[in-house]
């Protein structure tokens, strides 16, 4: 499909919805008020219609800004091919790059909603559109998603069990076991209190091997996408 020569990563902070954005005069911002309150207060299963629309307008700044940031970059450059990647709400922002754009040729999500396929709430359930993505997917769970995908209070992860199930052999599913959702990004390392806080207990297994498997894996399969 293509020939690496070396990989390039672009990494995006989205205003308002990362721990820390950098402008250029050197000043920094955290997350927004508004985006705490919509994390903290959303409630996905008992109100959807408000989740849907949170969900959409935070699809709306993650694509927007991913396509910003790959315009920039195809600019500079010329034309390429893109991996999108993300962990939690950033890899359902990378699922959505595969339905945008047709220079994205593979998607790596961690534990990741497909968010950007909900298209309403009928009847108190969410609407996906269904159909089979076109590029090789990468889908990593931990603990804390995958042994609840079949579960009925999951409905947001809908399209996660229907693609699990499909016989789709660009479809790639990998379940880590003893360890938690933030199990799958640095914070297990670098702060293990907050990570078991956000993931609900302590990992089963030492971050930094764990890491190191995450990103072997992922390399792993990046770079069969060429074959």
């Amino acid at each position: 499909m293509f020939d690496w020569i070396c990989l390039i990563i672009l990494a995006v902070a989205h205003y308002g919805q990362s721990a820390s954005f950098v402008f250029e005069d050197g000043k920094s911002t955290g997350p927004s008020i508004i985006f705490i309150k919509q994390m903290t207060s959303l409630d996905p299963e008992n109100n959807p219609e408000e989740a849907f629309e949170v969900y959409k307008e935070w699809m709306d700044i993650r694509t927007t800004d991913l396509n910003t940031v790959m315009d920039d970059y195809i600019t500079k450059n010329g034309k390429t091919e893109f991996v999108a990647m993300g962990h939690s709400l950033g890899g359902s922002a990378a699922y959505a790059m595969a339905r945008i754009r047709s220079d994205v040729i593979g998607v790596v999500a961690l534990e990741s909603p497909f968010m950007y396929d909900i298209e309403g709430v009928e009847n108190g359930k969410y609407v996906f559109n269904q159909e089979d993505y076109n590029v090789p997917l990468l889908n990593i769970y931990s603990d804390s998603v995958y042994p609840h995908l079949f579960e009925a209070d999951f409905s947001e992860y809908a399209n996660n069990k229907l693609f699990l199930e499909r016989s789709n052999e660009q479809y790639t599913t990998i379940h880590y076991e003893g360890v938690g959702h933030m199990g799958l990004c640095d914070l297990s390392r670098q702060s293990p209190i907050l990570a078991a806080m956000f993931s609900g207990g302590f990992q089963k297994v030492n971050a930094r091997i764990q890491l190191d498997t995450l990103n072997k894996d992922c390399l792993e399969w990046i770079e069969n996408l060429s074959k």
